[in-house]
């Protein structure tokens, strides 16, 4: 297989797995305070290039499948747990507190 396509071929196939990731974590595991979908997958998109880009480096080197498979999770598991988090901290900036009251 040439190089190049083998390598687009990881790149894509991890931001699916982010995207997983978070489709997982709506579905599956949704917490009292999720945020709507829309916010989730839009806060996916800049999420998913940190994770996919601080992980290429290991995508790049990786020629064993289950060192892929193990890689193809991490990312799934940040999808799952990261971006939750990060939605519910930027709803809590978007929305103004009552004056006097605490965060």
């Amino acid at each position: 297989m040439d190089p190049t396509l083998a390598l687009t071929l990881k790149i894509v196939v991890a931001f699916a797995a982010y995207f997983v990731g978070v489709a997982i974590r709506m579905v599956a595991m949704p917490s009292t305070v999720t945020s709507s979908r829309r916010a989730q997958f839009l806060v996916a998109i800049p999420t998913a290039f940190a994770t996919v880009g601080l992980l290429g480096g290991v995508l790049t080197s990786v020629a064993d499948p289950f060192s892929l498979f193990v890689t193809l999770a991490v990312i799934s598991e940040h999808g799952i747990l990261a971006n939750e988090e990060l939605a519910q901290r930027l709803d809590k900036l978007r929305t103004p507190s009552p004056p006097g009251g605490s965060q």
